[in-house]
């Protein structure tokens, strides 16, 4: 049996965005430092389990 994976998303229904494009510089900038915050936890010591 073959199945298919599709590599793309279907594009999102008409009138509907990601948030992302809805927040302002600072919420962005925020986002980004919490995400790189987690991504050092993670890289310092793997064998830590995250929540």
């Amino acid at each position: 049996m073959q199945q298919q994976l599709r590599l793309l998303e279907d594009p999102p229904p008409a009138g509907v965005a990601p948030v992302w494009h809805s927040l302002d510089e600072a919420q962005r900038a925020e986002i980004v430092k919490k995400l790189a915050q987690v991504l050092a936890k993670i890289v310092a010591d793997p064998e830590v389990p995250h929540e």
